[in-house]
């Protein structure tokens, strides 16, 4: 028996896992039409928001089930600290309050203090 993909046709997918295999790759579990075990936690990166965030709420986009080793975490640090390195605090919902320590402002010839607020805080 020949298996063949059915791009156009009401299947869309495959009759066999091996015809899944080689046209869908990228779209694996929607063409057999299982779910897989999640062997790399459950916090996914969610760029469709407009927040960097990561969640924990069991709506896993299908095509990051066929990669989980790069797009599942078993924690939320882990997955902001890969996803969104460049804005971490906000993907981890915490917010920069700084070391109140003191260091050098050069281009002002001043010293100020790592804090959030008014001078003479420098951030």
């Amino acid at each position: 028996m020949l298996f063949y993909p059915d791009w156009q046709g009401a299947n869309e997918g495959c009759l066999d896992d091996d015809c899944c295999k080689k046209f869908y790759e990228w779209d694996y579990y929607s063409c057999v039409g299982t779910t897989p075990a999640l062997t790399h936690g459950e916090f996914y990166p969610e760029w469709s928001s407009t927040t960097s965030t990561c969640l924990n709420d069991g709506n896993i986009p299908t095509y990051m089930l066929n990669d989980q080793r790069w797009y599942l975490s078993t924690t939320l640090r882990q997955c902001c600290e890969r996803h969104f390195y460049f804005n971490i605090n906000a993907c981890l919902g915490t917010s920069y309050g700084g070391t109140d320590k003191w260091y050098v402002k050069y281009q002002a010839m001043t010293c100020v203090q790592d804090c959030v607020g008014v001078s003479p805080c420098g951030v």
